[in-house]
């Protein structure tokens, strides 16, 4: 019966940190893609002052 418990926890466990990574990676996500944008965008304004 312990053993059940232990394991229900650390899937429950496993589970939550899933989760929350999903969520981690599409809030990061965005942000990282408009920092590539925006340095790619600085990178074409330097090229084009040349």
């Amino acid at each position: 019966m312990e053993a059940l418990e232990t394991a229900i926890w650390t899937a429950g466990l496993f589970l939550f940190a899933m989760i929350g990574m999903g969520w981690l990676t599409i809030a990061i996500l965005p942000m990282y893609l408009l920092w590539i944008a925006w340095n790619l965008d600085l990178v074409g304004s330097k090229e084009k002052g040349h």
